[in-house]
């Protein structure tokens, strides 16, 4: 690295090649194969009510205790089903159609109603995905799962990520899994910009709740609150919140674009993710981590001192956007 900086995030997929989970080998549709598969859907039945099921008896917020490994193991089998019954488009075939700069998709809907960032959480944990690429390691047989953040911008499937997430994915296909553990196929990349860092892509579903889009930075100006929802690490539907520190010009893909600067934390695993302000609107994407180092010894970096938490604001992910029916210019990302 140059100076007193190291860039940690280009890539913020989480590799989990340690992690090897047996997947059941599947079977004709027999007796036992039927009750198997009626066990599955009462499992992911009992997960989604724990997912979604926050508020007590009395009628106060409650805490639901998330299981990592049990949604990464829902993740996984379910992702291996499509692809055992041809309902998923290969990963290399999706990274193809990152040429698309623009797409046709309505956008305008209502923010929720929010008071407290409690149930700011809960009416945003439904519109945030986790995306997984599947891919075999060189050590085993079993299906393993990368995985990143994303967000629903459209009911009929429409959701929106980074870049870098499709573009860097060696695996073989990209799936949506939604908070209430149901797994979805990326069936087309509807528009991506490299230099943005942005890409929007269609799945195969039509019941899914957007997040609304916030109109411009003036909706999070420098000091105002914003929240984040991601997958960290693997720690899946995290909550984070801090505030905008600035926004600022950026060099990217050999283009200078817009950025903001946010203190709600994030990691690898977490990008895509959207930045929420304090009415439920996006107002940015994560896309990048880079950490402040006070000094270099011996080629390593020493005493670091801050991270700034890079994201890309909504009027970029906004310009890929056009009503049905209103003509869009071809201009590349």
């Amino acid at each position: 690295m140059r100076g007193k900086y190291a860039v940690i995030a280009g890539v913020l997929l989480v590799s989990q090649s340690a992690v090897c989970l047996v997947l059941v080998r599947q079977v004709e549709r027999t007796d036992r194969g039927d009750s198997r598969q009626a066990g599955q859907a009462n499992e992911t039945r009992l997960a989604s009510q724990r997912v979604s099921r926050c508020i007590s008896d009395d009628g106060h917020l409650a805490p639901v205790n998330v299981d990592d490994q049990l949604l990464r193991s829902a993740l996984i089998r379910q992702s291996v089903s499509l692809m055992d019954r041809g309902l998923t488009v290969d990963a290399a075939t999706l990274a193809e159609q990152l040429e698309s700069a623009t797409c046709q998709l309505e956008t305008r809907y209502a923010a929720p109603r929010v008071v407290d960032p409690a149930e700011l959480f809960r009416a945003v944990q439904n519109s945030v995905v986790v995306i997984g690429c599947l891919y075999k390691c060189e050590n085993c047989m079993r299906w393993h799962v990368n995985t990143a953040s994303g967000f629903v911008i459209g009911a009929h499937g429409a959701i929106a990520t980074n870049y870098h997430v499709v573009d860097s994915t060696p695996g073989r296909t990209l799936v949506a899994m939604t908070a209430d553990r149901h797994v979805y196929p990326v069936l087309r990349v509807l528009a991506a910009s490299r230099t943005d860092d942005l890409a929007i892509l269609q799945v195969a579903a039509d019941d899914l709740q957007p997040l609304p889009l916030a109109d411009g930075s003036a909706a999070a100006p420098v000091g105002s609150a914003v929240s984040i929802v991601s997958h960290p690490d693997g720690r899946f539907f995290c909550y984070t919140a801090g505030v905008v520190s600035r926004y600022m010009k950026i060099r990217s893909a050999g283009a200078v674009v817009d950025a903001m600067a946010v203190t709600a934390e994030f990691a690898r695993g977490s990008s895509g993710a959207p930045v929420i302000n304090s009415r439920g609107e996006v107002v940015a994407v994560v896309s990048a981590t880079e950490s402040i180092y006070y000094s270099q010894e011996d080629g390593q970096q020493r005493n670091l001192q801050m991270v700034f938490r890079t994201c890309v604001p909504v009027a970029s992910l906004q310009r890929m956007l056009h009503a049905p029916g209103q003509l869009a210019s071809r201009t590349s990302g």
